[in-house]
């Protein structure tokens, strides 16, 4: 259950944030086994993946 919801939850910060997210790449992101009650907020998700993302513009 707790994959499933991470999984929806990064689709949601995609759809919302893709304006924001650097495009002449391919992303793959593999969203591991969680349990329900240790998923990170959607804040923090949101957080997390921008900055991920800034990350992939200076390398």
């Amino acid at each position: 259950m707790g994959r499933n919801r991470a999984k929806r939850i990064v689709r949601e910060i995609y759809r919302t944030q893709k304006d924001k997210i650097p495009t002449g790449y391919d992303y793959f992101i593999i969203v591991n086994r969680f349990d329900s009650y240790k998923l990170p907020s959607f804040d923090d998700y949101k957080r997390d993946l921008l900055k991920l993302f800034q990350k992939v513009l200076y390398i």
